[in-house]
């Protein structure tokens, strides 16, 4: 049973169970120091193509420390909110984080939203910056895939971004339908230059589940990567 290091989970709530289960499965397997939340910037807010923040996250079950040393050493890569004003919206990351709190107390946070459309050189820096002073994290792909079509279109789709992790293909990745593919590009490349493995745990989409109209479905793929 390998280490988990990289988990892919969606913010869509419908699937809200789905990845209550999946946390909890991956406490089991995980001892980490820091926890760091890629969400997409659903809102552009801020200023700057990549936010981070490290604050302190006030939580019905308790505190959230942020990892500040984390934050402070991906300056160059990202645009460090200290108050964390940027995030107060952002369903990316604070639909996840009192699930992850309830597993992992202990454990400090970053989070970091990326905008629409942002370049992959920038994603490569990113992704420069967290494998070379991310050695203790687990990593929590916070995305949603396929958007406002049918659930027939939303599985074909679905097909090609699985596909795409599986292969740990970051050329594939980059062109996959979902609110960011450069968060699946970021991570399939880490797995393939590292040689972790994909694990799907679930996946679905909001009109086969729930009779959604397609002009409102939203598409999921829960899993992980390990070593």
């Amino acid at each position: 049973m390998g280490n988990i290091t990289i988990v892919l989970a969606p913010h869509f709530d419908g699937a809200k169970s789905k990845r209550i289960a999946l946390f909890q499965e991956v406490e089991k397997r995980v001892e980490r120091k820091t926890i760091v939340i890629l969400s997409v910037n659903h809102y552009q807010a801020g200023s700057g193509s990549i936010i981070a923040t490290a604050k302190d996250w006030r939580l019905a079950g308790g505190m959230a420390r942020g990892d500040n040393i984390l934050a402070e050493r991906l300056i160059g890569s990202v645009s460090v909110d200290t108050s964390g004003n940027s995030f107060i919206n952002e369903h990316g990351v604070n639909n996840l984080l009192p699930e992850l709190y309830r597993f992992f107390p202990d454990a400090k946070y970053v989070a970091v939203m990326i905008r629409e459309g942002t370049k992959k050189a920038a994603i490569d820096e990113l992704y420069n910056g967290l494998k070379s002073r991310c050695d203790n994290c687990l990593i929590v792909a916070s995305v949603d895939f396929s958007h406002y079509v049918s659930s027939e279109i939303a599985q074909k789709q679905d097909e090609y971004s699985l596909r795409a992790l599986m292969d740990r293909n970051a050329s594939a990745a980059w062109q996959v339908k979902a609110d960011s593919p450069q968060i699946v590009y970021l991570i399939t490349r880490w797995a393939a230059e590292s040689d972790w493995h994909f694990q799907l745990t679930s996946s679905g989409n909001a009109s086969e589940e729930f009779n959604t109209p397609p002009s409102e479905n939203v598409s999921y793929i829960l899993g992980y990567f390990t070593k």
